[in-house]
């Protein structure tokens, strides 16, 4: 029951691609305690984000903006909320905020890269991966991204040495050898 482990629990949970358990999870630590550490709250709405819980994540971004206008993770609540929605341009918007208000803030440079990929604008996408990159060193998501990126623009060599470079941050992850095997198949 002690909430640093349960944190660890959840972050394992969301690093094994396992959202239910992680959100589980975060729900019984931000009910206990909402004032908890902020990466719970990052991990909780990035699991909201990939199990597409749009009005969960509508409700918390409201809230937080409320009580919290002057936090970077309010506004990234709100810019993940239009990102589910596909409303790319306003996610972007408001993802770009958080990063105005903490400009550290990895999970939402890659949110960024994430809504200019999805409007085809590579290099917008890969300005911000690297900036994601920098900001979480060692982390298999931002090479992992530049590396599915390069794949859009067919450059498969380059595509290939990040995908190396996340596979090496994550050698469990199955991700980096699914991407290296679209690469073998396409060259």
């Amino acid at each position: 029951n002690n909430v640093d482990i349960m944190a660890l629990r959840a972050r394992r949970h969301f690093d094994i691609l396992n959202f239910e358990e992680c959100l589980r999870v975060t729900r019984s630590i931000l009910s206990r305690d909402p004032f908890v550490d902020k990466r719970v709250l990052l991990v909780h709405l990035a699991a909201l984000v990939e199990l597409d819980e749009r009005h969960e994540l509508f409700v918390i971004a409201h809230t937080l903006v409320e009580k919290s206008p002057r936090e970077a993770c309010s506004w990234l609540a709100v810019g993940y909320y239009y990102f589910s929605c596909s409303k790319f341009e306003l996610a972007r918007r408001y993802l770009q905020k958080a990063t105005s208000l903490y400009a550290r803030l990895g999970p939402a440079w890659l949110a960024i890269g994430h809504a200019f990929a999805s409007q085809d604008e590579s290099d917008h996408a890969m300005a911000a991966y690297r900036t994601a990159s920098r900001l979480l060193p060692n982390a298999p998501l931002p090479p992992l991204f530049m590396g599915m990126e390069y794949v859009r623009q067919s450059s498969l060599t380059h595509a290939s040495s990040f995908f190396q470079i996340a596979r090496e941050a994550c050698p469990m992850d199955p991700a980096p050898r699914h991407e290296l095997g679209v690469v073998a198949y396409r060259t």
